[in-house]
């Protein structure tokens, strides 16, 4: 059941520790910023996180695709 409503990189981010971990990076790093800045600027952080997960998507099921984008990621938030 739980499978069943993931896409392939959720899946492999589950069952990865390493990216499970960046995952919970990722999560922290981008409540943090989303906390700090003004709405204005929110609403374009926002926009750029969805279209980062577009990209996840399009690694599939390459765990190496996924942790480069998530170490991309993380150093943009950071």
């Amino acid at each position: 059941p739980y499978y069943q409503s993931r896409t392939c990189p959720e899946i492999v981010v589950c069952d990865t520790p390493k990216l499970s971990e960046l995952d919970d990076q990722l999560s922290g790093a981008y409540h943090v910023l989303m906390k700090r800045l003004p709405a204005s600027q929110s609403a374009s952080l926002r926009n750029a996180q969805r279209a980062w997960v577009g990209a996840r998507k399009q690694c599939s099921c390459d765990a190496g695709c996924i942790l480069t984008l998530y170490e991309r990621r993380i150093r943009e938030l950071d």
